[in-house]
């Protein structure tokens, strides 16, 4: 622990393999004070020390995640930046986020100790629900409607997760904690509002989301059941213990549904404990209704951080909520689970599952139609065409780029506009069944006859693997609008030309990097007024895709563009490269030598992110100038 407390200060690898080595120690020994050692070793100049309460362990991961991780063979993957990208209040970013949203996805459990999942809604309809007077705090205004599963059930002292979603970006933030107080109102027109504190916060990638662009009912529109006559009591016990035939449909053509599992060991409180929100997307049906006490839940490619399932391992209960988008209604299920996480048998059961939940139904409570002040757009309401794979372009060993132009019947009717760093959604119909994915557009926002998505090839991908080799230059592909907040402005303003950019990447997540070095290129000279330094990590030559594309958009920028390569473990006749190692903080220090004042936009795999961006905010960069795409 003495030398965790020392190296913990060193911005180096050796310090990093050595801290993830105690946790590594702390976890399997069960050492709460290593833990407190290693919390208490965090910098001095850390602008964000006061939100980590002693107790905090690197390791966030409580032991039926852990499980699931080793189990997979991703533990020591994972914690090679989880310590980093969980923490234990908000970024700027993320409260700012919550606060723009009319809605939040809650977990929690009732009275009974039932676990369900809800919507949380102001009573105005509007992105007004949240405030966060400090990172570590959210506060809510919310008056459940009077059907909800959860109406009574938020009290102080409550384990609450809260997803939020941005259906029109596909962005998601997760965030874990306590309801530590619940204000009562000073009278009928005004909104009890809960007090959240933090636990656990961290971002999550943007797959499996269905976009749609949201409104506020009118209140002609909205209507709700009074059911404050009957006592809490009886409206449980008169609730159905399966689905009606009706409820069974519904369930079998959803596209999205929102689930609530928890767990919390007895003992001392670690922040690893509580309850989690989450959300479960595919094409209609992937949600198999076995019959009206059981359902059958696929769970796909994700993070690896196995939340859910971890959660499942040591407890069972579950939630599961299907919104009604359209009319503001939803239905409340919660149940206990069994897990088989055979990936043969998963994959059969639904194409693309890695595991399957089997969900026992205990209660369905519905929330009749026009109770949420919210509404969301209809599929049929969303932006979607066909276009044709003009072109293949092999970028690297793995990663293969597609250009998609419009059918020629449809050469008149121009592709939407996009801004550098959003993604293409896809429909890939394969002969095991629909996949719906996103891809970064790695063109540039100028070509406006045609998209290019650049797709690295994942050993356990389906849709890479079927991209990689059966997608032919003709095939049709649909496409829906591109979306997405991870975006570079396209004109530099008055406040932002005197300071550097850094547009930074390693692996695929160049690909909308590119986008925003295009997009930048495209400018005027005369609108070009800042550094600008492209800084990109890859293995080796084989799996550097782009380098030639890059290289001569350096060289049209006279100078303006600074460029700097560096392979981790170059092959021995490489040459294309300018350091060896990995890209790190150190390294961007010595290219840029106002990085403090830098606005840097970067892609990457997690741990390299986590690892940056902590690193970032470390030695002076604004927090609000740090901008990521999570893939």
């Amino acid at each position: 622990a003495l030398m965790a407390l020392h190296l913990i200060n060193e911005s180096n690898q050796t310090a990093n393999n050595f801290r993830n080595n105690m946790v590594a120690v702390a976890q399997n020994t069960k050492s709460t004070s290593l833990f407190h050692a290693l919390a208490a070793a965090k910098k001095p100049h850390d602008p964000f020390a006061q939100y980590y309460p002693p107790n905090w362990p690197y390791n966030p991961f409580h032991e039926g995640e852990v499980a699931i991780q080793k189990q997979e063979g991703v533990h020591d993957s994972v914690m090679s930046y989880a310590p980093r990208f969980v923490r234990p209040y908000m970024p700027q970013q993320h409260a700012h986020f919550y606060q723009a949203q009319p809605f939040l996805v809650a977990a929690a459990s009732d009275e009974e100790d039932q676990m369900w999942a809800t919507l949380l809604t102001s009573p105005t309809g509007m992105a007004d629900l949240t405030t966060s007077p400090d990172p570590a705090t959210l506060e809510i205004a919310w008056e459940p409607v009077a059907q909800d599963a959860l109406a009574g059930a938020l009290k102080e002292g409550t384990d609450l997760g809260l997803l939020g979603i941005e259906f029109a970006t596909k962005r998601r933030n997760r965030v874990n904690g306590r309801i530590t107080n619940v204000s009562q109102p000073d009278s009928s027109d005004d909104t009890p509002v809960l007090t959240f504190s933090v636990d656990q916060s961290f971002g999550n990638c943007p797959q499996y989301l269905v976009p749609r662009k949201w409104w506020t009912a009118e209140k002609n529109e909205t209507t709700s059941k009074d059911c404050s006559t009957t006592p809490e009591q009886q409206c449980r016990a008169n609730r159905p213990k399966e689905l009606n035939a009706q409820q069974m449909t519904h369930i079998s053509q959803a596209r999205t549904i929102l689930t609530a599992t928890g767990y919390r060991a007895e003992g001392e409180h670690m922040p690893y404990f509580g309850n989690d929100a989450s959300h479960r997307g595919g094409p209609a049906g992937f949600v198999r209704v076995l019959d009206s006490k059981t359902l059958l839940l696929p769970e796909f490619a994700g993070n690896n951080h196995f939340n859910t399932l971890g959660n499942l391992k040591m407890d069972n209960r579950m939630g599961i909520t299907i919104p009604s988008f359209e009319d503001g209604g939803m239905l409340q299920l919660t149940g206990r689970t069994s897990v088989d996480m055979n990936h043969d048998r998963a994959a059969n059961a639904c194409p693309g599952a890695l595991r399957v939940i089997t969900f026992h139904i205990k209660q369905v409570n519905e929330v009749q139609a026009g109770s949420l002040p919210v509404r969301w757009s209809p599929e049929e309401d969303a932006q979607t065409r066909q276009v044709m794979v003009s072109s293949i372009v092999q970028e690297s060993n793995n990663v293969k780029s597609f250009h998609l132009q419009p059918l020629p019947q449809d050469k008149n009717r121009a592709l939407w506009d996009f801004q550098a760093g959003q993604h293409l959604p896809i429909q890939l119909f394969t002969p095991r069944g629909e996949l719906l994915r996103t891809y970064s557009l790695s063109s540039s926002p100028g070509d406006y006859g045609e998209y290019r998505i650049s797709v690295k090839r994942e050993p356990f991908g389906q849709a890479s693997t079927f991209l990689h080799d059966h997608v032919k230059v003709g095939d049709i592909i649909n496409v829906a609008k591109p979306a997405g907040d991870f975006t570079l402005p396209k004109v530099d303003t008055d406040s932002s030309h005197d300071r550097p950019l850094i547009l930074l990447s390693n692996g695929i997540g160049v690909t909308p990097i590119l986008s925003m070095l295009h997009q930048y290129l495209d400018n005027p000279k005369s609108a070009r007024r800042r550094s600008v330094f492209w800084v990109h990590g890859a293995r080796n030559s084989n799996h550097h895709p782009f380098n030639g594309e890059v290289q001569g958009l350096v060289e049209e920028s006279q100078g303006s563009v600074k460029s700097h390569v560096a392979y981790s473990k170059p092959l021995p006749g490489d040459k294309e490269y300018d350091s060896e190692g990995r890209v790190n903080v150190n390294l961007l220090q010595k290219l840029a030598s106002d990085l403090t004042n830098a606005d840097v936009f970067m892609c990457g795999n997690v741990s390299f992110m986590a690892e940056v961006q902590h690193d970032l905010e470390q030695v002076g960069v604004d927090p609000e100038r740090i901008f990521y795409e999570t893939f």
